[in-house]
């Protein structure tokens, strides 16, 4: 909050104020507050928004990894007690993680349907990552470039260990 408003005073991100992660972290909720009013109710509902958007982006992909159910129940529950206990849901960041989550599910699904427009929507999501925070688009971006040479690895060897089941 107070680097958001620094930035409504006029000051410049990096120059003026020092910022921890990416631009994106900080001008998207601007960007809401600046819509919708300058008062912490805004920043909040883009915090739980975004938590909100985050689970079911993790809940997507519990259902690609996990093969029964059951783990992806557990696996949802345990995201929601760790978020929503003590109404501290601005601790995931916002998007900030499904960002990177989401990058790495739309390379899966270019791995599984060989459409090229997947994998450029994945870039597009880790490049959106890295400018949110550079440390969760530096490892989606590291995470899609292991995938894709262990596939091609796999692949020219005519060995499949696991199956991707894709969006």
């Amino acid at each position: 909050l107070p680097q958001i408003n620094e930035v409504f005073h006029g000051r410049v991100l990096y120059r003026d104020i020092f910022v921890l992660r990416g631009p994106l972290e900080i001008l998207m909720p601007m960007s809401m507050m600046a819509l919708f009013g300058k008062h912490i109710g805004v920043l909040n509902a883009y915090f739980y928004l975004g938590t909100v958007l985050t689970l079911i982006i993790c809940a997507i992909f519990a259902l690609k990894i996990f093969k029964t159910k059951g783990f992806v129940y557990l696996f949802t529950l345990v995201l929601i007690a760790r978020t929503f206990p003590w109404s501290c849901f601005n601790v995931w960041g916002g998007i900030r993680f499904g960002l990177g989550i989401l990058a790495v599910l739309l390379a899966g699904n270019f791995l599984n349907k060989k459409n090229a427009i997947w994998l450029f929507f994945a870039g597009a999501v880790s490049s959106l990552a890295f400018w949110t925070s550079f440390e969760l688009g530096a490892f989606s971006f590291i995470a899609i470039l292991s995938m894709l040479c262990l596939y091609a690895y796999f692949e020219t060897r005519d060995v499949y260990p696991v199956r991707y089941q894709g969006l």
